[in-house]
């Protein structure tokens, strides 16, 4: 049950991974609070909810940059 939340979570992250996203909302799209989310978050992940989405939106700027440059 916890995996199939955390995975709408990141979902969510994903599709909206350059706009602000508070945990706020991130737990009341699991139907977690605040505080259990990150930590049920950071459980299942290995990172916390700031730091997965900045792994996230570097990860995804390498991958855009590395299309551009790709002569292919």
């Amino acid at each position: 049950m916890n995996k199939q939340k955390i995975r709408a979570a990141i979902s969510y992250i994903e599709e909206h991974s350059f706009e602000n996203i508070p945990v706020a909302k991130l737990a009341e799209i699991t139907g977690y609070n605040g505080d259990y989310f990150s930590e049920i978050f950071r459980i299942h992940t290995g990172l916390s909810v700031a730091s997965y989405i900045r792994r996230y939106k570097i990860r995804s700027e390498e991958r855009r940059v590395g299309k551009e440059c790709d002569p292919a």
